[in-house]
């Protein structure tokens, strides 16, 4: 299934993921909580007690603030290509979260392009980012 939409990163500890198509859903990351607004329901989830999770959203939350410390400290990157066409692959250093989350590789130009999760079973997500505003159609 491929999901349309945008991702935001609007300040430090906060994350906005919109899918805009073949659904709607809007998830935002605000520190220890996501909310998840669908169908016109709204869910709420505490992240105190799901370290992988916040370690998996700490590594997004650095990539798109380019806080490479960060990553460093939950990931091992193995860094390719040049300036005008990068890949950055992301393996967890928590043996937790790799059980889970096998890698991350992050694409780019000036700005990320996209982020894609691979997990266990063949089972993957692509984060396509463009630069710019989301639409309001």
């Amino acid at each position: 299934m491929k999901l349309g939409g945008y991702l935001a990163y609007p300040a430090a500890g906060r994350l906005e993921k919109s899918i805009e198509t073949p659904f709607q859903e809007m998830l935002r990351v605000d520190g220890d909580e996501i909310s998840i607004l669908r169908d016109g329901e709204e869910r709420r989830i505490s992240l105190r007690n799901r370290k992988s999770f916040r370690v998996m959203l700490s590594g997004i939350e650095a990539i798109m603030a380019g806080n490479a410390a960060m990553l460093d400290e939950h990931f091992e990157a193995t860094i390719s290509g040049s300036v005008e066409d990068w890949r950055i692959e992301l393996r967890p250093r928590d043996r937790r979260l790799a059980r889970q989350l096998l890698k991350m590789d992050v694409t780019g130009d000036a700005h990320v392009r996209s982020i894609r999760f691979e997990m266990p079973d063949d089972e993957w997500q692509l984060l396509e980012i463009h630069s710019g505003e989301p639409s309001n159609e």
